[in-house]
């Protein structure tokens, strides 16, 4: 007897929306950096765009707030809760953290 073939799994990779300190500074692992009104629309949008797509088995953030504040509406559409994993954390740039990007061009 045959066996069934597993259906493919589709994975969406959603990047957190935006933020006060987009584009002119490196946020890293900053913490206490939240999404900016654009950046909740942001992710009230796309929310809207993942849930018809229906059987959203999970929906992973970082422990980062502006992951975890773009993954709650994607979420609630889905009817799930969010899972923090600290493995999908920012890379740590160190003293580079919350530096303007501009000065750092310059290094």
């Amino acid at each position: 007897m045959a066996t069934k073939p597993t259906p493919p799994t589709l994975v969406l990779l959603v990047r957190h929306g935006l933020t006060p300190t987009t584009r002119p500074r490196l946020p890293g692992r900053a913490p206490g950096l939240h999404l900016s009104d654009a950046g909740k629309a942001q992710a009230e949008t796309v929310a809207r765009r993942i849930a018809p797509l229906g059987d959203v088995a999970a929906v992973y953030a970082s422990p980062l707030e502006r992951a975890k504040e773009t993954a709650a509406p994607i979420s609630a559409a889905c009817g799930l809760k969010t899972q923090v994993e600290r493995g999908l954390s920012e890379c740590d740039f160190g003293d580079w953290t919350g530096r303007e990007l501009k000065d750092l061009m310059k290094l």
